[in-house]
């Protein structure tokens, strides 16, 4: 017991001062926008709780780095100092020694699991409302990216990918005004939105656009292929939401869930909110993940040189995260299922994590 507690209150002490010192460094980057947001005149009431809200976004990345490093550094002092191995002679086995912190881990998973699908998109989301005069004091920010847009009478739109006027990877669907059925289905790789003053109207520019018309019998549908491809939105039309509709990333994980089913018929779509789902858990459990491969990297590292373990705990955060855009990257194809890419990753990163521990056992 009392050596249960020594080990806990170590692991916590380094976990808490790591955290700390990641959480302010990752604070230290978004300073460039806070001074952004205060350049455009808003009020530093609202800058404050802007910058508040934008914790719980540095803890889903600074929580899982945090419990990687203190794992990595209190099992290599434990190595380096002989208490290890005389932990061993004693009779205790890696896995009771580490038995708490893989617990305390697992408590801090499910906080992160918790964090990462109901308060930080949340949060987010409070942001985008806080400064929702500056979103929409410019037209062509009426067009986000990331969501179902049908603000425009006629038009479901999609923007995977927005960069000021410069659009890529969208699918717009016309509807039938009266029922709302979709008549014709327009796919395109890139794009220009343009503001014409003088008509009081966004132009949205497709080109190589793909045009498919729909009809009730499948067999019976149309395609066709333009160069450049060109369609008009009256913003005088332009129904002005009550609030400001969600992204992907201002979801929760049930609103998640509710609108994947919701566009099950639309694979293009669905297939996105999946990927995000998954991430979510993913990104979640990562505490557990880091410190089942941080404990026997720590005792390795020692056991060989200082830098050793440092250097591959920094791999599997690289490794870790960079699956995740590779995740967002073909989750344009939903019959690739890239959800799985990320799973794939998190159980190898356990399961030889795991076959360490053993080996060093």
């Amino acid at each position: 017991m009392h050596l249960g507690n020594y080990i806990l209150k170590n692991y916590i002490i380094i976990f808490i001062s790591t955290l700390l010192l990641v959480t302010f460094t990752m604070c230290l980057l978004s300073i460039p926008k806070i001074v952004s947001i205060l350049s455009r005149g808003i009020e530093i009431k609202i800058v404050g709780i802007y910058f508040y809200n934008l914790l719980s976004y540095f803890l889903s990345y600074s929580i899982p780095i945090s419990a990687l490093f203190s794992s990595l550094l209190l099992f290599g002092r434990l190595s380096v100092d002989s208490e290890l191995s005389a932990m061993k002679s004693s009779g205790l086995s890696l896995w009771q020694i580490s038995s708490p912190v893989i617990f305390v881990a697992l408590l801090i998973s499910l906080f992160c699991l918790y964090n990462n699908s109901i308060t930080y998109p949340q949060k987010r989301y409070e942001n985008r409302v806080l400064l929702q005069d500056i979103d929409t004091s410019d037209p062509i920010k009426l067009l986000d990216e990331g969501r179902s847009i049908r603000d425009f009478p006629g038009y479901i739109i999609y923007i995977q990918n927005k960069n000021d006027n410069k659009i890529k990877d969208l699918i717009i669907y016309e509807l039938n005004k009266k029922n709302e059925s979709i008549n014709r289905c327009i796919q395109a790789r890139e794009g220009l939105i343009e503001l014409d003053k003088s008509n009081n109207q966004l132009l949205i520019e497709l080109y190589d656009a793909r045009i498919e018309s729909i009809s009730n019998d499948i067999d019976k549908n149309q395609y066709a292929y333009a160069q450049k491809y060109s369609i008009p939105l009256d913003l005088n039309e332009w129904k002005k939401p009550s609030k400001i509709s969600k992204k992907r990333r201002d979801m929760t994980l049930p609103e998640l869930i509710l609108n994947a089913r919701n566009d099950s018929e639309q694979k293009f779509i669905a297939g996105k909110y999946w990927v995000r789902i998954h991430q979510r858990i993913y990104m979640g459990i990562a505490p557990l993940t880091f410190v089942l491969i941080g404990i026997p990297l720590g005792i390795k590292s020692h056991r060989k040189e200082s830098s050793y373990g440092m250097i591959l705990s920094l791999l599997v955060v690289f490794i870790f995260y960079c699956l995740i855009l590779i995740a967002d990257v073909l989750d344009n194809n939903p019959d690739l299922n890239s959800w799985l890419i990320p799973w794939t990753g998190s159980l190898l990163m356990q399961c030889y994590g795991l076959y360490l521990m053993k080996k060093l056992n």
